[in-house]
């Protein structure tokens, strides 16, 4: 995974910060004593996506949010880069949010290769991608003010003049104002102005009990994930109204990998075939997941254009995360697999290693599996505790084909069953074997395979 710098610039605004008395149903406070300050030049936001120059009133933008991409990996983050740039962290791709919506990966596919740790997907020297169960945090611990201060806000001893408050860290805002929230105490939002911390009334309704995530936009409008109602925006006349999230559409959702990431395995597994085997990589393939409602927010952050990008996490079993804009629409959304899917990916830039007769803890057979419904049958009938068995069509290296898919899943599995049924299978004319997986795009469904091993549902 491509490292990036940490989050630590990027407010700015070219008019100045009016003091908290002007805004009409703020409340003054006392100046906070415990607050890390350092003078340095005003900044401004410019290269990447953006050249950020704000009018000095911003027009009211609409809060129409639109899917930009489904991710099915629960552990997947984004985090914002300066103003003008919002970064996706997949699992092993990551990617960059663009003004027009859409999502740009970073890097080509080779530069990914340092997250594949070998050749096999699954089996003792198949690894799990680095990160995948543990992003790093991008959590915004300081901000440049608008006159140039770098303002540090977290976990310190903020004096809102009722009391000491210890655990308050700073709000994502693009709006050329510093914020903060203080959990201690139920405070939601504060502003920083010249002399005060002043408390912003219109929040006042919204507790962080049930609002986890807050974001103050170009425009001034206060955006939060509000439990169980959703996203709400309030407006800074205080008017508040809740912001729909689209459905996502049924086409994105496909088969993906999934599986156990590789643990110790005890000592009666380094018996036998796979004697001295200390770690497995168990995989399976899932049958296509229908997105489902969101019922979580993770992350929200506004941008310097005006829009606003939360990822959301889908209910039930799917998994999956979802990546929403309030900016354009992108063309096209499209859905990001699993992060052994993301793997694989980097695994089928190169040729795909021919079969050889055995010792390959995956085979895909390469043929036309519907014209041999019976010979695929009579195959795959001969199973065993320890594989899986799928009938696909994906990308095997630079060409797109349809086949059968077979995996071992436990180091218990006699390897020599999996070797028999590709023997039998390259009976069929024209089969070819090899000894890697597909980057999936579909199951393929035979009428007279029902009896047949199928994907996993979840």
């Amino acid at each position: 995974m491509r490292p990036f710098a940490p989050l630590l610039m990027g407010l700015a605004c070219a008019t100045a910060c009016q003091a908290g008395a002007d805004r009409a149903g703020d409340t003054k406070v006392k100046t906070p004593s415990a607050v890390t300050t350092t003078a340095s030049p005003p900044a401004r936001v410019s290269g990447g996506t953006c050249d950020d120059v704000r009018p000095t009133k911003p027009a009211q933008l609409g809060a129409t949010m639109s899917v930009v991409a489904r991710v099915r990996n629960r552990h997947a983050s984004f985090y914002r880069r300066g103003l003008c740039e919002v970064v996706l962290e997949a699992g092993v791709f990551e990617y960059v949010g663009r003004k027009d919506g859409a999502l740009q990966r970073v890097g080509d596919l080779g530069a990914y290769a340092k997250d594949v740790a070998s050749d096999d997907m699954v089996g003792p020297s198949a690894g799990a991608p680095s990160r995948a169960l543990s992003p790093p945090s991008h959590e915004e611990e300081s901000a440049v003010d608008a006159d140039g201060t770098t303002v540090t806000v977290r976990k310190v001893n903020v004096d809102l003049g009722d009391g000491p408050r210890e655990t308050c860290s700073l709000v994502p805002s693009a709006d050329g104002h510093v914020y903060a929230t203080c959990r201690q105490g139920e405070v939601p939002l504060i502003l920083r102005t010249p002399n005060a911390w002043v408390r912003v009334a219109r929040a006042g309704a919204l507790t962080l009990e049930t609002t986890p995530h807050i974001a103050v936009a170009r425009d001034g409008s206060v955006w939060a994930w509000e439990n169980p109602k959703g996203l709400v925006r309030i407006l800074p006349d205080g008017h508040k109204e809740h912001v729909s999230l689209p459905r996502v559409s049924e086409e994105l959702a496909r088969p993906v990998y999934d599986g156990s990431y590789p643990e110790l395995m005890s000592a009666k597994w380094t018996r036998g075939a796979d004697a001295g085997v200390h770690f497995w990589q168990t995989l399976h393939v899932l049958t296509p997941r229908a997105p489902e409602k969101i019922v979580a927010l993770e992350s929200l952050y506004p941008q310097a254009d005006g829009s606003v990008w939360a990822l959301g996490f889908e209910g039930g079993v799917t998994e999956s995360m979802v990546l929403f804009t309030s900016g354009p629409a992108p063309a096209a959304p499209f859905e990001i697999g699993t992060p052994f899917d993301q793997q694989n990916e980097v695994r089928n830039t190169k040729e795909p290693r021919p079969w050889t007769g055995s010792g390959c803890p995956q085979v895909f057979v390469v043929f036309d599996v519907a014209s041999h419904e019976r010979e695929v049958a009579a195959a795959l009938t001969a199973k065993s505790y320890g594989f899986s068995v799928a009938v696909v069509r994906g990308r095997i290296g630079p060409r797109t084909e349809s086949g059968v898919l077979l995996l071992r899943t436990t180091p218990e599995s006699d390897p020599a069953i999996l070797d028999t049924n590709v023997e039998r299978l390259l009976h069929v004319d024209g089969a070819k074997a090899f000894c890697a997986a597909p980057v999936l795009e579909r199951l393929v469904q035979l009428p007279g395979l029902e009896h047949v091993v199928q994907p996993r549902a979840k």
